[in-house]
C-alpha cells in the first residue's frame, strides 16, 4: 500500500532494500535509506515511530500514541477505537492524516439520516402496516438503501463544497450554507433517481437545490449565532482555573499539584476535541510523560486540521516558568517546528490568584 521498498542512486544501482509487515514492522532492510520515507511512503523518525501529520503511530503496536478526536461512527464500530490503525485493515487501507477524515463523518451522518427518511417516506406513503411488515417489505428496504446512498453522497458533496467556503463573519457562514445546502440538495437528489427505476436523473432536481439553499442558509446562520455565543477558550479555561483554585486553597507545591488535577478534570469534562490537557513535546514530536529533553504543556488547542494554535500555562503560584515553556517557548517551535511559525498564535498564562 505505497510503503517505499526500494531506493536507487542516480545510475539506477540499487542502494537500499526494505521489507514491512501489514502493520509496518520492518522485517528486512539492506542497504543504507537515503531519506526517511518508508511504510506507506511516510516519514519515519529514528525511533521507529511514523508520522501521520494529525498523530504519530507506533507499527510494533499497530496504535497510535494518540487517541483520534473523531469518536467514530455507532454504524462502524471499527471506527469507534481511538488508538487503532485503519480498522485494524492495513493490508487495504493506509491512514494518510491520522485520523478519520471529516467527509467520511458527514458521508456516514447522511447516510443513516438518508436512511431514516427514506424508511419514513415509505411508511406514509404506505400507512396501515405493521412493523414487521415493512420489514419484509422490498420496497420498504428499497426505500431506505436509496435514501441511505443518497443522504451519504449529499452529506460527502456537501462537506465537500461548504467546508472551504464557511468563514469567520455572518455573511460568509451564510454563503457558505447556501452553496453546500444546494450542493448537497442536488447531489443526494440526482443519487437517488439513478437509483429510482423510471426516473429520468433531473427530475426534482430544482426543487432540491431551492429546499437546500435555504436549509443550508439557515443552518450557517444557526452555526454562527452558536460559535459567537459560546465563551472563548481563554474566558472558559481561566473559569476553570478559578474553580481549582477555590476548591484547593492553600499555598506550595502539593496544593498546586492537587490544583493542576482539579484543572485537568474540569477541562477534560467538557469533551472539546480541540483541548487536550499535559501534553509533552520533544520536538514536534509529541512523546510520553517523562521523556528526556520534553516540554510538558497544560493546555494545548488544536485547529479542526489537527494544527496547534495556542498554548495554555495553568499558574497555581509565584514561581516563574522555564524558559523552555515561557518567553522562549515561540522561539523554541519556530526552530524545531518547520511549520511552526505560521501556527502560533499565542501562549496564555491563567494566573489562579485573584487579580
Amino acid at each position: 500500500m505505497g510503503s517505499i521498498r526500494q531506493w536507487a542512486d542516480g545510475a539506477g544501482q540499487e542502494v537500499y532494500r526494505a521489507r514491512y509487515d501489514p502493520f509496518g514492522v520492518l522485517l528486512e532492510a539492506q542497504g543504507v535509506a537515503p531519506a526517511r520515507w518508508g511504510f506507506a511512503g511516510e516519514y519515519e523518525a529514528p525511533d521507529g515511530l511514523i508520522y501521520l501529520r494529525a498523530r504519530w503511530y507506533d507499527p510494533a503496536t499497530g496504535r497510535f500514541l494518540t487517541r483520534d478526536p473523531f469518536p467514530g461512527l455507532a454504524l462502524l464500530p471499527q471506527t469507534q477505537h481511538p488508538y487503532v490503525y485503519v480498522a485494524n485493515n492495513p493490508v487495504n487501507l493506509t491512514d494518510p492524516e491520522g485520523e478519520i477524515p471529516p467527509v467520511l463523518v458527514a458521508a456516514g451522518v447522511g447516510f443513516f439520516i438518508g436512511g431514516v427518511a427514506g424508511g419514513v417516506r415509505y411508511v406514509l406513503a404506505h400507512p396501515g402496516g405493521r412493523p414487521e411488515e415493512y420489514l419484509h417489505s422490498a420496497g420498504f428496504r428499497r426505500a431506505v438503501l436509496v435514501g441511505a446512498a443518497s443522504g451519504a453522497v449529499a452529506g460527502a458533496v456537501g462537506f465537500w463544497v461548504g467546508g472551504p467556503l464557511v468563514g469567520g463573519n455572518l455573511g460568509q457562514a451564510l454563503i457558505g450554507g447556501v452553496w453546500s445546502g444546494m450542493a448537497s440538495g442536488v447531489a443526494g437528489q440526482v443519487t437517488a433517481n439513478l437509483l429510482t427505476p423510471c426516473t429520468p436523473w433531473y427530475e426534482g432536481v430544482l426543487e432540491a437545490a431551492a429546499f437546500g439553499g435555504l436549509t443550508g442558509a439557515v443552518a450557517g446562520g444557526v452555526g454562527y449565532g452558536v460559535r459567537q455565543w459560546r465563551l472563548s477558550t481563554v474566558a472558559r479555561l481561566q473559569e476553570a482555573a478559578t474553580q481549582a483554585d477555590a476548591a484547593v486553597p492553600g499555598h506550595g507545591a502539593v496544593v498546586g499539584t492537587h490544583r493542576h488535577t482539579v484543572f485537568r478534570k474540569i477541562v477534560n469534562s467538557w469533551g472539546d476535541p480541540h483541548l487536550r490537557t499535559e501534553v509533552s513535546f520533544f520536538g514536534r514530536r509529541e512523546v510520553s510523560y517523562g521523556y528526556p529533553g520534553s516540554v510538558r504543556l497544560d493546555i494545548v488547542e488544536y485547529d479542526a486540521a489537527g494544527n496547534i494554535i495556542a498554548v495554555y500555562d495553568y499558574k497555581t503560584g509565584n514561581a516563574m516558568l522555564t524558559a523552555r515553556i515561557s518567553p522562549g517557548a515561540p522561539r523554541m517551535y519556530r526552530s524545531s517546528w518547520s511549520e511552526g511559525s505560521e501556527r502560533w498564535r499565542q501562549v496564555c498564562f491563567l494566573d489562579s490568584i485573584a487579580r
